[in-house]
């Protein structure tokens, strides 16, 4: 996938003093902030070259912990923008990962940090002031990303929570092609940060149908093993809960410069892989198994989880 992550996203909380918040948790509620966030990135500079967007809390990418905001890829040449009006607190090289941070207080207790970028732009010091949209920096010259962070009274949030309505339109337009190695069992914008593993996702039937071995598949479990690998168990079940096949997913390869994911199921004693094309976008999953192998999603049933 070419998911390489940027370490520095935790030193910067560990910097700026804040907790890293569960999703849900009181702390990340906007109530009472008249602070909204615009995306720091236009729709055509966005980029998909290994990732798209990697969400909040996904455990895995050097983050066991839990990713603490999210990662957006660029195009090469675009600028990363700040998020709303504010005041630069500090500007920072971080020599160990050849990028810059960038912090940017908003006011009613917001800030964001911007992390993993390449040199700010000028005008962008310690004390300055920035408007909405404007270009603080180029996204990580390596890399080609810049790590989000959204710090509500001293606790990491999920960006999500704080955007703004044209925020979240950029937002839904760069996640729904988005695809990552854990979304399987964590497919949302907003994960859980206190996740234990192993971890399993349900997945309900809502549409469509899905024939395996003769019976109707209504319910599909994901089961990552731990938060470091992509090593994940499936097993499928029936309405009434009885299981028509489980095994290992021999391998899943998520949506990426394709119009759907490829997912390869290795069944508990069986010698033939299963092998079945996917697309997840949130809590939304289409799939489509064989035998014979599907080409695209025409035939897909739809599952949803929350």
């Amino acid at each position: 996938m070419g998911t390489l992550r940027i370490a520095a996203a935790i030193a910067a909380a560990s910097v700026l003093g804040v907790t890293l918040g569960a999703c849900g948790d009181s702390a990340t509620t906007p109530a009472g902030s008249d602070v909204r966030l615009d995306m720091p990135i236009i729709p055509p500079n966005a980029a998909r070259e290994g990732y798209g967007l990697w969400p909040y809390a996904v455990h895995g990418g050097g983050h066991p912990e839990g990713h603490p905001g999210w990662d957006v890829e660029y195009t090469e040449g675009a600028k990363v923008r700040a998020m709303a009006d504010g005041v630069v607190r500090s500007v920072e090289a971080v020599p160990e990962h050849n990028s810059f941070r960038i912090s940017i207080e908003h006011g009613s207790g917001i800030s964001t940090s911007i992390d993993a970028l390449g040199p700010p732009e000028p005008g962008i010091v310690d004390g300055g002031q920035v408007s909405r949209g404007d270009a603080i920096a180029s996204p990580h010259p390596t890399f080609g990303m810049a790590h989000i962070g959204v710090i509500a009274n001293h606790t990491e949030v999920c960006p999500e929570d704080w955007l703004s309505e044209a925020g979240q339109m950029v937002f839904e337009e760069i996640f729904r092609t988005a695809g990552y190695g854990e979304e399987l069992t964590e497919p949302f914008a907003c994960n859980e940060m206190g996740t234990s593993f192993p971890h399993t996702r349900v997945w309900t039937r809502t549409a469509g149908a899905l024939e395996v071995n003769g019976s109707s598949v209504q319910t599909i479990e994901f089961t990552r093993l731990d938060a470091e690998t992509h090593e994940y168990t499936y097993a499928l079940l029936d309405g009434g809960g009885n299981e028509i096949e489980s095994g290992e997913v021999a391998n899943f390869v998520p949506l990426h410069l394709s119009e759907f994911g490829k997912i390869v199921l290795d069944p508990e004693g069986v010698d033939d892989d299963r092998v079945g094309v996917i697309n997840i976008i949130g809590g939304e999953m289409q799939i489509d198994l064989g035998p014979p192998p599907p080409t695209n999603l025409a035939d897909a049933a739809t599952f949803t989880t929350n």
